[in-house]
């Protein structure tokens, strides 16, 4: 089971999350730290 994908570009951080059929995008600054942003959103989303 995937819990989310990211990719950092040389602009830009994009993580998506499976969300109960839909996927929820995110954009972030490069500098963004992938572990803890991930864990924050999946927090706030309610994502197991």
């Amino acid at each position: 089971e995937v819990e989310y994908s990211a990719s950092r570009r040389k602009n830009v951080v994009m993580m998506s999350f499976p969300i109960k059929g839909k996927v929820l995008f995110i954009s972030a600054e490069t500098y963004v730290d992938i572990e803890k942003a991930a864990k924050k959103i999946k927090k706030l989303a309610e994502i197991p």
